[in-house]
């Protein structure tokens, strides 16, 4: 006797529509080159015609690129770029540790790259004691890993023992509002880290 095959049930139409119109996009996106040659972690999702790009990217260009490929493809109404860029990404990451107030790490002494959301951190803290130095180093990575967009945190930056950095803003209690000392001080670490970042992308 032969047994009639199972029937497998049809997606519904709409459904069947926005996953070809996701995979369509997906498509579109890796045709460009700069993006699938630079390992960009992308994720596409589509709901009645608006398209949702994720995911992460080396640079805003490419994060730019990626929303207009996806404006392109015939059938999308819409698209949500929400993808990370490592531009932003280190730029975040760098104004985060530089406004901490529980931090003071002097963002002039901590190196950070990101790579497609992956971030190295490295450089070197130092405190009075080691425990603290310690203690430093392990919030500079609480601070990067709350940053939109980072996916991991391999951190090398190294903890030492030693007297204060010259420069960094005096210690003040809770209450206490920001000195204009310390804003100065916080504005100079920024300024230092965009002159870095500004050579490094050429």
């Amino acid at each position: 006797m032969t047994v009639a095959p199972t029937a497998r049930p049809l997606a519904h139409l709409t459904e069947s529509l926005q996953h070809d119109l996701g995979a369509t996009v997906e498509g579109a996106l890796w045709t460009y080159d700069p993006l699938r040659l630079s390992e960009a972690r992308l994720t596409v999702g589509a709901e009645e015609g608006v398209v949702t790009l994720g995911g992460n990217v080396r640079s805003n260009a490419h994060k730019a690129m990626a929303g207009r490929l996806a404006a392109r493809v015939p059938g999308v109404r819409g698209v949500v770029n929400a993808v990370a860029s490592d531009t932003d990404i280190e730029a975040e990451v760098a104004q985060a540790q530089a406004q901490a107030p529980d931090a003071a790490i002097l963002t002039d002494r901590i190196n950070l790259k990101s790579l497609v959301g992956r971030l190295y951190l490295g450089g070197r803290v130092v405190a009075p004691d080691l425990a603290s130095a310690q203690a430093l180093r392990r919030r500079a990575e609480e601070l990067a890993r709350a940053v939109p967009g980072v996916v991991d945190v391999l951190n090398q930056i190294e903890a030492a023992q030693g007297a204060a950095v010259p420069g960094a803003p005096p210690a003040a209690a809770p209450a206490d509002p920001p000195s204009a000392q310390a804003d100065e001080v916080m504005q100079a670490r920024l300024r230092v880290w965009r002159e870095r970042a500004a050579a490094r992308r050429g």
